[in-house]
């Protein structure tokens, strides 16, 4: 704090509650919980009574559910009913769940990393997935459908390497800004041995030509002197990051997510 305030000019407020409309609310063992209530009820407010009577769910889908663009002859929603849709679904079941704020300043930064190969069944494009955290606070993720089809599972993995070292190589520029060093290389945990070898290996073979924009981007954060990644493996049961591509099992999401958020 004596450091910011010796740049600029600043005020003292007291224990931190609410920031740009989170609720920040500690927990019994000094971690922090960041939540969103008021949002949270205007959605309660605008959609409680139309969910009231539905069954309580805890995930945002079952396992081995897939969502498929209907045909021309299937019935479908108004695009009312679909916006409707999006805005209230889980949010009122897990409105007591937060993000958890609990610094270590020994863990600088590492990210997880993970891609749904072909999971959109309609146009068959992957799904990347990335969470990182900054000395063990989640600060970026990440969940969107990839901008074109992939044709292997290493390769919707090495696109979704590129989506978070680009986000890598942003976190860089504004720590270097702030003169916070969390130290390097930072680590990014793939669940994909192809696509670890993708990005340590240095030659392009005939099947990687068509992705040879984003190998040279990865390997240049990668190798060298001014290395800024380093990946490594992590099993699949244990990457964070893969409730961001797939629908996972209660016990997988639960397990997964009580990493980085806190609540019922």
């Amino acid at each position: 704090m004596m450091d910011i305030e010796s740049a600029f000019e600043t005020r003292r407020l007291g224990p931190l509650e609410e920031y740009i409309g989170c609720s920040v609310i500690e927990q019994h063992d000094g971690s922090k919980k960041l939540i969103q209530p008021d949002m949270i009820k205007k959605i309660e407010k605008e959609f409680g009574d139309a969910v009231s009577y539905l069954k309580n769910m805890k995930v945002p889908m079952a396992s081995g559910i897939n969502v498929i663009r209907p045909t021309e002859d299937d019935p479908l929603l108004s695009p009312e009913d679909q916006k409707d849709y999006r805005s209230a679904v889980v949010v009122i079941d897990t409105k007591n769940r937060g993000v958890l704020i609990k610094p270590d300043k020994n863990r600088g930064v590492i990210a997880y990393c993970d891609s749904d190969f072909a999971g959109d069944m309609g146009n068959r494009r992957s799904i990347t997935g990335f969470l990182i955290y900054l000395f063990g606070v989640p600060i970026s993720w990440k969940s969107k459908q990839q901008g074109g089809v992939t044709l292997s599972s290493s390769e919707a993995e090495y696109y979704a390497i590129s989506e978070v070292s680009m986000e890598l190589k942003f976190l860089k520029m504004a720590m270097d800004f702030l003169d916070i060093d969390p130290g390097v290389p930072k680590k990014v945990f793939v669940d994909n041995i192809g696509a670890i070898h993708l990005a340590n290996n240095a030659s392009s073979g005939s099947r990687t030509k068509h992705i040879d924009t984003r190998l040279h981007f990865v390997r240049e954060l990668t190798q060298g002197e001014d290395k800024l990644i380093n990946i490594e493996f992590v099993r699949s049961e244990e990457n964070q990051s893969d409730t961001f591509t797939k629908n996972t099992s209660n016990d997988t999401f639960w397990r997964l997510t009580s990493k980085y958020i806190v609540g019922d």
